[in-house]
């Protein structure tokens, strides 16, 4: 009775050791992707903050229908420009031609 006494005790101390293995073995690996999955909580919460920064920038520039309409608010300056400065050389061609004249008168 003896011997089969030992060799039950033999046969589950075997499986209590393999069994205490294999916790071991999946426990390591839960505290390893416990601590992976950390590392990747951090790092989307940066990512969450860095893109919030970003969208708050965003809410200060002007969308596509604006720029739009500034463009075409350029064009239309452009051109009033453009037809000032053809009046502006008119102007400038007269007042040459009464200087002229009245330097001409002087003489």
């Amino acid at each position: 009775m003896l011997d089969e006494f030992k060799t039950w005790v033999g046969t589950i101390g075997g499986g209590l050791g393999a069994v205490s293995v294999v916790y071991t073995w999946l426990t390591s690996r839960s505290a390893t992707n416990a601590a992976e999955l950390q590392k990747h909580s951090e790092l989307l919460t940066e990512t969450t903050r860095r893109v919030d920064a970003i969208e708050g920038e965003m809410r200060h520039l002007p969308d596509k229908d604006t720029v739009h309409k500034m463009e075409l608010a350029m064009a239309e300056i452009r051109g009033e420009l453009g037809q000032m400065s053809a009046s502006a050389q008119a102007t400038q061609r007269t007042v040459q031609r009464i200087e002229a004249h009245l330097l001409d008168k002087e003489k």
